[in-house]
């Protein structure tokens, strides 16, 4: 009877056992290490981006339209240096880059929303970036936006 009525003692809660916790930690780095895509600089192109005084960073936003603009690596020394456009990791002329921009992105109406992002050598001619951006307003992407320094 005299254990009725013992004042019962206030139970511990259990110890959270750790022991696995690494092992899970390290899990989780390995997963987003392989999955993360990095965007990387073209190795085939020079690309030396131009200098402004002032700008406006933007959000960051996703883009499947990225553009780089550079000279590429002659082979012998001879050679001339040539302005090629890269994207979606294919190189390709002016020529080349209009169709594969009509081809990639067929619908002009759902194409508005997608922002273009444009980086480009600083000695790059003018005319081949007005081409650039005339050939995306064809396929209605209106947002082009040009990486600098």
């Amino acid at each position: 009877m005299n254990s009725r009525f013992r004042p019962q003692k206030r139970r511990k809660a259990p110890a959270i056992n750790t022991a696995s916790l690494p092992d899970m930690v390290f899990t989780l780095l390995f997963f987003f290490m392989i999955s993360t895509h990095l965007n990387v600089k073209p190795d085939k192109l020079t690309l030396e981006l131009p200098t402004i005084e002032q700008a406006e960073t933007l959000s960051s936003e996703d883009s499947d339209a990225i553009i780089y603009v550079g000279k590429t690596k002659p082979e012998h020394p001879s050679d001339k240096w040539e302005y090629l456009i890269q994207m979606h990791d294919k190189k390709m002329n002016i020529l080349e880059f209009q169709k594969y921009i009509r081809q990639h992105f067929p619908e002009k109406k759902s194409n508005a929303a997608i922002p273009v992002i444009l980086k480009a050598d600083r000695n790059t001619p003018m005319g081949l970036i007005a081409e650039i951006r005339k050939s995306m307003h064809q396929v209605g992407m209106q947002k082009m936006h040009y990486v600098v320094e």
